[in-house]
């Protein structure tokens, strides 16, 4: 009962980081917000597990891969489609992470998928379809860049079981976390050429939701859901994957007030319908 409890927990708040990002957005650069965001994550992890790993050339290469997909693959992507997108479709379209990465690792591993799974995916990706193609026209940016962040998680997902299982879980997410700045700073002070909107930080909208997604999101779900896969199993685990959409797009409507149609309800059923279908249990969502 304590697995399931926290797995919905860990859930519940990164179901909620589409909604909190929305907001953040009306205040400060969805490029800022990563920065500020994972710096604070940075030195929280840090003070939780301080322990230094040793310097070994070909993993530190994997941790930069990692936290470069993890960031430009993913939530730069994800915070830019929010700009031009309502909550409930990005985390819609975000939750195909899990089925890009068993389509991805297939084509790698050159494994060939069940008939069940090639099913289960023809049914999400028109789930997607019904979702993103309003009439006959292209789908919007946002909605473009959310498909692409699930790929991002998907490809970070992948980097990940490339790296040694001798190291802590907690010092992979802080090396690639590192990297993961390191880049984006790059990327900040030379091509965006960005700037920090100090006034916004005296705002309590954006000191409770960076506060909130830094200890929680980033931190605080991250080992819950440990700790749910060590107490019941990644395969149970991972079932409440399912649960993001209802909650997000629950919240979005409350809290948001964007409008549930019936082009969300029927490809949300879609798409999760056809994940279930081709389910592979050990993925863990984006958070």
């Amino acid at each position: 009962m304590k697995g399931h409890l926290l797995a919905f927990i860990a859930i519940t708040i990164w179901s909620l980081t589409y909604i909190q990002t929305k907001v953040l957005l009306m205040y400060i650069d969805p490029i800022e917000i990563i920065i500020v965001r994972f710096s604070l994550a940075w030195i929280i992890l840090w003070i939780i597990h301080p322990k230094r790993t040793p310097f070994v050339l070909k993993d530190e290469m994997m941790f930069a891969l990692a936290g470069l997909s993890m960031f430009f693959g993913y939530y730069v992507l994800e915070n830019i489609a929010l700009l031009h997108t309502t909550a409930i479709n990005a985390g819609l379209l975000v939750t195909l992470a899990p089925l890009f990465t068993l389509l991805t690792a297939s084509i790698i591993h050159h494994t060939p998928l069940p008939k069940m799974a090639l099913w289960g995916a023809l049914i999400a990706f028109a789930g997607v379809a019904v979702l993103v193609f309003e009439k006959i026209s292209l789908p919007n940016i946002g909605d473009s860049l959310a498909l692409l962040a699930g790929f991002g998680w998907a490809v970070y997902t992948l980097i990940l079981g490339y790296i040694s299982t001798s190291y802590h879980h907690l010092a992979v997410t802080r090396k690639s976390i590192f990297y993961g700045l390191v880049f984006l700073w790059l990327f900040w002070e030379t091509v965006y050429s960005g700037s920090f909107h100090f006034e916004a930080y005296t705002h309590p909208a954006v000191l409770i939701n960076l506060a909130t997604l830094t200890l929680f999101a980033s931190v605080g779900a991250y080992i819950l859901w440990r700790k749910a896969v060590l107490l019941i199993g990644s395969s149970k685990t991972s079932n409440y994957i399912y649960l993001v959409p209802l909650i997000n797009t629950t919240a979005s409507v409350w809290l948001l007030d964007e409008v549930l149609g019936w082009r969300i309800i029927l490809s949300s059923l879609m798409i999760l319908g056809g994940m279930a279908i081709a389910n592979k249990p050990s993925l863990q969502p984006p958070e």
